[in-house]
């Protein structure tokens, strides 16, 4: 229980104050390879996943479909995120892909794979500047020990970059090959200031294009349930015979699902607190006495449940703590002995004051109204973990829930 505790801690941490759709796609467009223009959402997913391809929908309720570069010529996401197709060589074969633009201007700045840095001046074919070690051959025009690597085993491929850009860069007066020398003499190159200082002795401005970043929030709203509870005591002490009939009973509470980019976007985290009660009565014999047993008590149950999306579908699974706030047994017993009864009141049995089970459910968002309604069937089973928790019952609930989102 300590873990779950601890898992909703950080699920407040981490959720903002505010709240916003929840969704990594974001309207936009590609172009095809015959040039038409296609509009609809396109999942921000970031710069190494869409390396390779893009995912669209034609509208919120379509199904997603993956579009490789080899059929595109570029890309915009959110009417900021700009993606161009290039081909470029992996070893001994032509890759098209998608390479994300970061800097605009007479000499333009590429980001490719989250990590390779690619530059491309007016029609020239795009080329790669990123900063990596090599064993090389020898590395003329440049003196090693300006470079700052000691041995020269191990800059072939960062000297290749450095060249690229010597080249690409002597058409500026004022762009001097120390400040290159002294850029690539660090471990991490600044490529953004590299290619600035390049534009600004040109009268064409620059545009710097900064990425989009999907910030984590939350949806919130009420929810509801009705509840079928079986409950089994029978590892306390005198109720080996005792059994509970099936209890129908209703729960409320409220409904909070956290979006986060790195998840994707058909995860969500569901915190789910609700209140409820059972009342619950037993009749049984053991041994020699007769007992009349009711357990009442209140609860709140808190769900914590990772839920996958499939389209309008999704599947729970997760912990459930639950919470005794309230409780009142009456234990009678009557026992005969010599054709005398005596009755007796027990008042020594508490149930244990919080328990973790365990938690699967099927559902499936609606919408009404403009907002979302989501339906489940959830199974819930509250186990005792060892024969010594006599105080603690076995509990198996049927849910079926209803939680209608306040925000859009």
């Amino acid at each position: 229980m300590r873990t779950t505790n601890i898992i909703i801690l950080l699920f407040c941490l981490i959720s903002p104050t505010w709240v916003a759709a929840q969704t990594n796609y974001l309207p936009g467009y590609f172009v095809t390879a015959n040039s038409d223009t296609v509009e609809g959402l396109i999942e921000n997913r970031g710069n190494v996943k869409m390396s390779r391809f893009i995912v669209y929908k034609a509208n919120a309720g379509s199904d997603p479909v993956r579009v490789y570069p080899e059929n595109t010529r570029s890309v915009i996401i959110g009417d900021k995120n700009v993606l161009e197709v290039y081909t470029i060589t992996e070893g001994s074969r032509q890759v098209h892909a998608f390479f994300e633009k970061i800097i605009d201007g007479r000499l333009s700045l590429y980001r490719y794979d989250g990590k390779r840095y690619f530059i491309k001046k007016g029609d020239e074919p795009i080329r790669e500047i990123t900063l990596s070690r090599e064993v090389p051959d020898q590395l003329p025009h440049i003196n090693k020990d300006d470079l700052g690597f000691g041995p020269t085993s191990r800059l072939q491929t960062m000297y290749k970059g450095l060249g690229v850009l010597r080249v690409a860069t002597r058409d500026c007066p004022s762009f001097s090959e120390q400040f290159l020398i002294d850029q690539y003499a660090t471990s991490t190159v600044d490529y953004t200031a590299i290619v600035t200082k390049y534009n600004q002795c040109f009268p064409e401005k620059q545009v710097v294009i900064e990425s989009i970043r999907i910030p984590a929030h939350i949806n919130f709203g009420i929810q509801g349930s009705l509840n079928s509870t079986q409950q089994n005591f029978a590892n306390a002490e005198g109720m080996t015979d005792a059994s509970f009939a099936l209890r129908f009973s209703g729960a409320g509470g409220l409904f909070f699902s956290l979006f986060h980019p790195r998840f994707g976007d058909n995860v969500r985290l569901v915190l789910e607190p609700a209140y409820g009660k059972y009342n619950g009565y037993s009749f049984f014999k053991s041994g020699q006495t007769v007992n009349d047993l009711y357990i009442r008590y209140s609860y709140v149950r808190v769900p914590l449940l990772l839920r996958y999306y499939h389209k309008r579908f999704f599947f729970d699974g997760g912990l459930s703590n639950f919470f005794v706030v309230n409780q009142n047994q009456t234990w009678r017993q009557e026992i005969s002995l010599n054709n005398v009864v005596a009755t007796s009141d027990r008042s020594d049995y508490k149930i244990k004051s919080s328990f973790t089970g365990v938690a699967v459910g099927i559902g499936r968002t609606l919408e009404m109204g403009g907002r979302d309604v989501h339906t489940s069937v959830r199974f819930t089973n509250i186990f005792r973990s060892s024969s010594a928790q006599r105080n603690q019952p076995s509990i198996q609930w049927f849910d079926l829930n209803l939680a209608f989102q306040l925000n859009k």
